[in-house]
């Protein structure tokens, strides 16, 4: 059998690095692949909304009825809220409040570069803190947290350090 090469975690830290630093050339390749299938799904069709967390501007798309029950779709590695839109428009119609995000470092979310090494800001903890941080903006006290892919993750550690949430 053949000796396995360690992992080193500075390789995967420097690979994550170059993928966040070419992430706005996989989104621009991604959303021109990702042509809408069927009438209606058009990005610009979607009511896009905005706000500051933690002093990040995140955007996100809002559907349904504000009065429902809130669901907060977030998406996986490398997507962003179009990967959900077949899912907005199903639950909106439902009567749910859909809240579908960019993650930091996606779509029209900010893009903050990392300094010195230092990861933290895209940790699943930030993250899930800057979530929670939108549903207090919108004064959503408690919501449905969707996740796919990293997405997931993240869901998961609201559920962790936000269980009331």
């Amino acid at each position: 059998m053949a000796e396995q090469t360690p992992i080193d975690a500075h390789d995967i830290a420097a690979g994550l690095k170059k993928a966040y630093e070419n992430l706005p050339l996989l989104e621009a390749a991604h959303v021109a692949a990702s042509k809408p299938t069927a009438p209606g799904y058009e990005p610009s069709s979607f009511n896009h909304k905005y706000a500051t967390i933690n002093g990040y501007k995140y955007h996100y798309v809002e559907e349904g009825n504000l009065d429902g029950t809130p669901i907060i779709l977030i998406h996986g590695f490398p997507d962003m809220w179009y990967g959900w839109r077949y899912q907005i428009r199903h639950l909106a119609k439902q009567g749910y409040r859909v809240i579908a995000i960019d993650n930091l470092g996606t779509g029209e979310t900010d893009h903050p570069r990392c300094e010195n090494g230092d990861y933290s800001i895209y940790s699943a903890k930030n993250l899930a803190a800057n979530i929670v941080g939108l549903m207090d903006e919108l004064k959503i006290q408690k919501a449905v947290i969707v996740g796919h892919d990293w997405g997931a993750l993240i869901a998961g550690k609201i559920g962790l350090d936000f269980p009331d949430r």
